[in-house]
């Protein structure tokens, strides 16, 4: 009787993905706030929001070469699919953790600020803890140790 119950979960969990966000893209030089009670973080909303803020990724070349730069990295990974690429912006589907859930990410060059704003929203909303900046600190990291794919 464990043995079923504890399958049912992990199917319940592997296949509760969810849907993409509504509203996903640029907004001007902008990505969209993250909505109240959202398992996402974004770079445009409030910096007092400690439940939806992450940081922008400051980078001191021009933008259409640091979004390129980041996406040879996002394609050198195997949990990785791209979505849509613009010169400025890149939309990434990630699969991540032991249950495969699904994370939608944007950077977005914003020439106003010099930095990538950057959006990941989670599709499904673990109930004991997602670490939802963990890509993006990878890829950061990854940028500004130049551990740039060919």
């Amino acid at each position: 009787m464990k043995i079923v119950m504890i399958t049912m979960l992990i199917a319940l969990l592997v296949g509760c993905n969810g849907a993409p966000p509504e509203r996903v893209g640029m907004n001007g030089f902008y990505l969209h706030e993250c909505p109240k009670g959202s398992a996402c973080f974004s770079s445009t909303n409030a910096p007092d929001d400690k439940d939806h803020f992450i940081e922008p990724i400051n980078v001191e070349e021009p933008g259409p070469i640091a979004i390129e730069k980041f996406l040879k990295i996002a394609k050198s990974q195997s949990t990785v699919k791209i979505i849509e690429e613009k010169p400025m912006y890149i939309r990434l589907e990630v699969t991540e953790g032991t249950f495969g859930g699904i994370k939608d990410v944007e950077l977005l060059f914003s020439p106003e600020t010099n930095n990538i704003q950057v959006r990941s929203y989670s599709r499904f909303r673990f109930p004991f803890g997602h670490n939802h900046e963990s890509f993006i600190e990878g890829i950061k990291f990854r940028y500004f140790q130049q551990d740039i794919p060919n």
